[in-house]
């Protein structure tokens, strides 16, 4: 339990200065949970997930993301933790299905290709980038809606979607006449990478 907490302290102080170096609105409170700790929970994987969005956003609003000045100490510990989290998704999945969930904004095209996506704990994930290139409209660039999900009007199949979004792994796949009807649940792993060009950023002391 001591050391699920002490990766919890870690992984939360990353999050303050990930929060004060962009100046996003990150209040830290203290962990209240009692018993056996993982060193993560449901409320801190949804600040974690706000975090992302905030994130996420800046960029799409040509805003720079700033990771520079973390902690050596901090990272490393952190990546330790993704490795050994036992339900960690190591890989960005693409599952099909006959249920087809509508997008507010429906598409003009041939084909519509629908679908979601999701993190590992099948939370909706919002404005996540969606590109794509259309013979006839050229390269395009979508954002999923407030509800993770997304819809794309095409002239012509098969075409190739890319769906990215700031710590998580990129997810490319093929869409053709025998599978755009399906609804495609996209589920977005983690990214332990992601902040591994910090290391290299940061001074001798990690400020």
């Amino acid at each position: 339990m001591a050391k699920g907490k002490t990766t919890c302290r870690i992984l939360k102080e990353i999050r303050r200065q990930i929060a004060e170096a962009n100046d996003i609105e990150y209040v830290v409170e203290e962990c209240q949970y009692k018993g056996d700790c993982k060193g993560t929970c449901p409320k801190c994987e949804a600040e974690v997930k706000y975090l992302e969005n905030q994130l996420h956003k800046r960029q799409m609003l040509g805003k720079a993301v700033v990771v520079a000045g973390l902690s050596l100490g901090v990272i490393p510990a952190m990546a330790q933790n993704i490795q050994n989290t036992d339900d960690v998704v190591t890989k960005s999945s693409i599952c099909l299905s006959d249920t087809v969930i509508n997008a507010k904004n429906t598409p003009s095209g041939k084909y519509i290709i629908r679908g979601k996506v999701v993190d590992r704990n099948n939370s909706a994930i919002d404005w996540a980038t969606i590109q794509y290139d259309d013979k006839e409209k050229g390269s395009k660039t979508i954002l999923s809606e407030d509800d993770g999900v997304f819809a794309i009007g095409v002239s012509q199949l098969p075409i190739k979607l890319k769906v990215i979004y700031t710590g998580y792994i990129d997810i490319e796949f093929e869409v053709t006449e025998k599978n755009y009807n399906k609804f495609f649940q996209v589920t977005l792993a983690n990214d332990p990478d992601a902040f591994k060009d910090v290391i290299g950023a940061t001074g001798a002391d990690g400020w």
